[in-house]
């Protein structure tokens, strides 16, 4: 007997799944990101042309790696 109804979960659920968390912690970060460089007296779109303390540069670096990888499955799923 088949399990009718029964929507077993596939690789796509887990790819949307995985996207998401990546998308909310790329939020988290960039929020961090945004109020630290403003506590320290700059502007978060000046990232890119300052040299940044060391905690910035990490939480930069870690924004920029998820942005990738979220670029990086947004290619793979198009």
């Amino acid at each position: 007997m088949m399990n009718e109804g029964v929507r077993y979960p596939t690789m796509a659920d887990h790819t949307g799944d995985r996207r998401r968390a990546l998308e909310e912690k790329l939020r988290i970060v960039e929020e961090i990101f945004v109020r630290e460089m403003r506590q320290r007296g700059f502007e978060p779109d000046q990232a890119e042309n300052v040299a940044l303390p060391t905690s910035l540069a990490r939480l930069y670096a870690q924004r920029e790696a998820l942005k990738t990888e979220l670029d990086e499955m947004k290619g793979e799923t198009e």
